[in-house]
């Protein structure tokens, strides 16, 4: 038997956190704060400006923190023989993992995970 971690089967499932929480707040309400402190803009301008920025917060609120759509992944596996599967949100039980390929660009480092997957 291998003392290898890497042959074992893996799984992760994504969960929120706080600094996601923060990667999508700050920037939209920087946004925000901008739009609405500088004068320049007429207000049909700024009230455009204002419900993309709220339909960016929403999409990206729903797809990486509470991941509610369609393709919000909510967890990742790895058989024995280092197949990875991602299982999507909304589908059965979340149970149907999707077969796909692991990118050269992902990266690890103190702060992240990056993961870069591919359909095959």
């Amino acid at each position: 038997m291998s003392l290898n971690p890497l042959i074992k089967p893996f799984s992760l499932t994504i969960k929120p956190s706080l600094p996601v929480w923060l990667l999508i707040v700050i920037p939209h309400l920087l946004a925000i704060l901008l739009i609405v402190s500088f004068g320049v803009f007429p207000l049909w301008f700024k009230i455009i400006l204002l419900t993309t920025i709220a339909v960016s917060f929403t999409y990206y609120y729903q797809s990486y923190f509470t991941l509610k759509l369609q393709n919000s992944v909510v967890s990742i596996k790895q058989d024995s023989v280092k197949n990875w599967f991602v299982v999507l949100y909304g589908s059965e039980n979340n149970e149907d993992p999707k077969s796909v390929y692991l990118l050269p660009s992902s990266f690890i480092s103190n702060v992240f995970i990056v993961l870069n997957f591919q359909d095959n």
